[in-house]
């Protein structure tokens, strides 16, 4: 975009932007952060830089408050990314945490900046009254032979699918896999069998309880093992066990019964009607789609999280992401919204 062009645009934008916000500001129909986030989310969705500097015009907007600074912010924050301003980012993220130091991020749509989020706010969890905070670790394999590589990757499905499961629970706040891998890269381990290690890695994250879990085969049966432990003492506060035949697709309903097992031991109830999937090819592009946010790519993030869709339309957990991200359809050549 030449100089000129841009300026002209700038200009436009900030009149016509301007008057929105003001006119809609006082009718009292929306709020500013309202009034002005689609025009901030057009000019993201095809210009990065033009809207870091759109965003730095809304900041200065008078009686503009904290909640709606930090969604501009937000939004400048994931534009630097797109540019690739790593610095940047952390820079603006500094802002947010001078205006609000527990902030939680929010909203899947901001999983490209998870990373720079966690070196300026740090790895802990904020606890909340009445809400026991939990970190779910990802499954240990314990298949051995040629059958391995495939419960490898059923590992991590149903790691995520027992996370989704437990996030059902008005009472349990699931410490987020950035954080828990954030934490591992940390103390450089990617086991925590050591006492020690899991205390250290649990204190970290700010969770209350640990999950554990281990699968593997005998003969015919697949064997789900996983067991809770208090950060604190270590203590296993208890263990519940499921068994299965056939494939890994066959696995998921059974990762459910032991959610609902594992929740029962951490005295919480699950709400039934917000469970997520059991297509288990809808959560593996569920977590292609949560690993392309972490990498840094919404764009494939999308058509992930759209082909999690076309395999179960009431996917609840994928249908949250592909709201949050739908803003950047023209980043994954035109995915249209169902």
């Amino acid at each position: 975009m030449s100089a000129t062009v841009w300026t002209m645009n700038r200009a436009w934008l900030d009149r016509t932007l301007t008057m929105s916000v003001i006119l809609l500001s006082l009718c009292g129909l929306v709020g500013l952060a309202w009034a002005f986030d689609p025009e901030i989310r057009r000019v993201y969705q095809t210009d990065p830089r033009a809207c870091v500097e759109l965003c730095e015009t809304y900041l200065e907007t008078p009686g503009l408050s904290d909640s709606s600074r930090i969604d501009v912010l937000l939004f400048q924050a994931r534009a630097y990314h797109l540019l690739g301003e790593r610095d940047r980012v952390v820079e603006t993220l500094r802002k947010v945490a001078a205006i609000d130091p527990d902030y939680e991020l929010d909203g899947p749509a901001h999983g490209s900046i998870w990373r720079e989020y966690l070196e300026v706010f740090g790895p802990a969890l904020k606890r909340r009254p009445g809400i026991s905070t939990v970190a779910v670790f990802d499954f240990k394999n314990c298949v051995t032979g040629e059958d391995r590589e495939e419960w490898d990757g059923a590992a991590v499905v149903f790691t995520r699918k027992l996370q989704g499961t437990l996030e059902s629970s008005t009472t349990l706040d699931l410490v987020e896999r950035e954080r828990i891998e954030h934490v591992l890269e940390e103390l450089q381990l990617a086991d925590l069998q050591d006492e020690a290690t899991r205390v250290r890695a649990g204190a970290m994250l700010g969770a209350q309880s640990m999950v554990f879990a281990e699968l593997a085969k005998l003969d015919k049966d697949v064997v789900i093992v996983a067991r809770v432990v208090e950060t604190e003492t270590s203590k296993i506060l208890g263990t519940e066990e499921v068994v299965f035949r056939g494939s890994s697709s066959k696995g998921l309903p059974e990762i459910e019964k032991l959610g609902q097992a594992l929740a029962e031991v951490l005295r919480a109830k699950l709400d039934e009607a917000a469970l997520g999937a059991n297509q288990y090819d809808a959560w593996v592009e569920y977590g292609r789609a949560m690993d392309s946010l972490r990498s840094g790519s919404e764009a494939r993030a999308l058509r992930h999280v759209s082909a999690a869709l076309e395999h179960d339309p009431k996917f609840s957990q994928a249908r949250t992401l592909f709201e949050n991200l739908e803003g950047s359809a023209w980043m994954a050549g035109g995915v249209a919204p169902r």
